[in-house]
Order: structure tokens, then sequence, then C-alpha cells
């Protein structure tokens, strides 16, 4: 339902035109904008709206603020008629910056008709920062490309984040259908870092199938290495981690989903072959942030248990499918003493179960 701010009219008239006590049948003329505005919002009307009492000034010029708000219910209900109200009422000194954020906005809702009027207008609709695209469609993000869109583009800006440097593919591992889309219109799966990028920043970036181990499907994760996308250091590792989270809603959606993660940890094992003990950073530099290696010391994937940032759930099938393929667990047990007592009871009891096998076979 779309949703439009106008007057409410009574008796055919606004509220604000209805006869003042003692002048009945007195009348004032009404301007030709004041038409305009009650004929705009019967075709709103007549089109779905839901006309709601308020907010239109009568003719007067728009504050930023009021046509920005306008301009987000265009957006919202791909109106450019309710663009046309907004820029035709605000001030020619604010339009520079109503056209900064107003793509911004069309680009959230996916607003076609929005985005081609801006066009026509001689707007720059590309976004600016990457993760603006994370859920348009693949109409919107055609039009993008047809206007100059850069898929592959990042930013240098660090107010927004390590996230906000990571270009489209990145942002849209939510959306299978996307990652296909970006992959058949030239999206990259690795980013290439210029000269002039800090060492640090290198060393943090999480590459695409990191981020996918944690998020995605097996079936996307072989859809981007199909595609060239570059292992990076610390895959299993973030798979382990994502593995002790939750829960994901109600039980049954927790237990698919949790078993969607632990499948993830064992095709990485089984299928991918990455190695069990692999260290999380090299061992001859400091302790990166979110990292557990460091110093000298090679923090395998299991170690990731007992230092995971929301562990939530009971992880002993876990620590046995890393144990039973030959995972280290010294260091994690030390991570355990302060921070998770019952991995190391796990431990002990995967030590006893391989006893108990071992005599089995010996008899």
């Amino acid at each position: 339902m779309m949703v439009v701010a106008v007057e409410v009219e009574t008796g055919g008239r606004r509220a604000s035109e209805a006869p003042l006590a003692g002048t009945q049948g007195c009348q004032t003329s009404r301007s030709a904008a004041e038409v305009e505005e009650q004929s705009t919002a019967r075709l709103m009307s007549a089109r779905g709206a839901n006309v709601l009492p308020s907010a239109l000034p009568h003719t007067s010029p728009y504050t930023l603020d009021s046509a920005l708000t306008i301009c987000e219910q265009a957006c919202m209900n791909d109106s450019t008629i309710l663009l046309d109200q907004a820029i035709s009422r605000l001030s020619a000194k604010h339009l520079p910056r109503l056209y900064d954020r107003l793509p911004h906005s069309a680009i959230r809702h996916n607003a076609v008709n929005i985005l081609k009027d801006l066009v026509a207008r001689g707007v720059d609709i590309r976004p600016r920062l990457p993760y603006v695209v994370s859920d348009a469609n693949t109409e919107t993000l055609q039009l993008l490309l047809d206007n100059g869109w850069d898929i592959n583009s990042t930013t240098e800006d660090d107010n927004h984040g390590t996230d906000g440097k990571l270009p489209f593919l990145w942002h849209v591992l939510h959306n299978r259908d996307l990652v296909e889309w970006g992959l058949e219109h030239g999206a990259h799966t690795s980013v290439q870092f210029s000269e002039s990028t800090p060492q640090l920043r290198r060393l943090l970036h999480q590459t695409l199938l990191e981020k996918c181990v944690a998020r995605c499907s097996i079936s996307t994760y072989e859809l981007l290495r199909s595609h060239g996308a570059p292992h990076g250091r610390r895959e299993l590792h973030l798979a382990v981690e994502m593995a002790t989270y939750g829960p994901f809603g109600n039980g049954a959606r927790d237990e698919q989903k949790h078993r969607e993660r632990l499948n993830m940890v064992r095709y990485l094992l089984d299928v991918v072959g990455l190695d069990v003990n692999a260290p999380d950073q090299p061992t001859n530099i400091n302790i990166l942030p979110m990292h557990r290696g460091g110093n000298g010391r090679s923090a395998g994937p299991i170690c990731y248990i007992p230092t995971s940032s929301m562990l939530e759930r009971d992880t002993r099938d876990l620590t046995w499918m890393l144990l039973d393929r030959g995972a280290d667990p010294e260091l994690a047990i030390e991570f355990a003493k302060e921070e998770y007592p019952r991995f190391i009871e796990d431990v002990e009891a995967w030590r006893e179960r391989q006893k108990r096998r071992s005599r089995c076979c010996i008899q």
C-alpha cells in the first residue's frame, strides 16, 4: 500500500479551507498550485495510495528535511509525482544535497522510475558505497550498470569500516541469484589492492571464500571457487566459529541452520582438503584483531571453539569432528581454561573414546 502525505479534504474542501464561523458562504479563491495539489492527491489515491492527513505545505518552499521526507515516500512508492512535488518546491540552493542523497534511497527501495527520472535530470545515480546495492534487484543493478556503475568499485573512505572497502560480491553473498548475476556481469572474486594499501588492511582482509563459509551454502562456495575465488588463511577457522553460534530462530530452523554450518566444516575438511591445523596468521607477527595466533603461536581452527565470540551451543560434535581429523587441541585447551572449560571436558572424553577403541583393536 502506498502512503502519501497530503491535507484532508472536508466536504470537497481541505480542512484549512472550511468556512470560518460567521462567514458561511464566503469562500476564498484557490490558487492554481492548490488546485494542482488536490489533483495530485486524487491521482495518487486513484493509483492506490493511502492519502493521510498532514503534511504537504500549501505553496511555501520546502525545507531540505521536508523534501527528503517526501522523497523517501516517493522512493518507497516509486512515485515520480511525489518526486516532482518535492523538487519543485525546494530552493535551488538545496538541490545538490537532495540529489546527492536521493540515489541511495532509490537504490535501497529498487525505485527504478525514480532512478530513471534522476538520470533524465542529469543526476549521477552510481552508488558511492558498495554495500548500498546489497538488497537491489537485477533491474536496478542493470540500470546502474547502464549508467556507468563499476560493479567492482570500492572506497578508501575509513569512515565506512572494512566492509565499505569491499566490492559488490562481498555484499550479496546472502543471495545466490545475485552472486550468479554478478559473476555473469564481470564481478571480480578477489580484491585488487593498490600499492598504497596499508599492510594491516591487507592482513585483515577477508577473501570472498572466507566471507562465504560463514553464511553461504556449499553450492555458493563451489560456484565462487569455480570462478577462481582465491582461498583465504581463515576459511576453516571462520567456518568453525560460525558453527558455535546460535540459536538461529526456533527449534526446527535452528537445527537446520546448525546442521548447514557443521556440513560446511565437514565439506572444507573432507572435500576441499583444508589443513585442520592451518595457522590463522603468520606466527612471526603480533596478534591481529579477531585472530588467535601470532607472537610465535600457531592457532588452528579448533582454537576458534573456546574463543568464539557467540558461543551459545554444545560444541562436542564439532570438537570431535576436528579431533578425528588430526586437530591439535593444546593451544585451544589453554584458551579454554579461562573461557570455556567444557571444551577441555570434550577433549578428554574424545581421548577416552580413542583409548577404548585402541583396546578393542588390540583384543
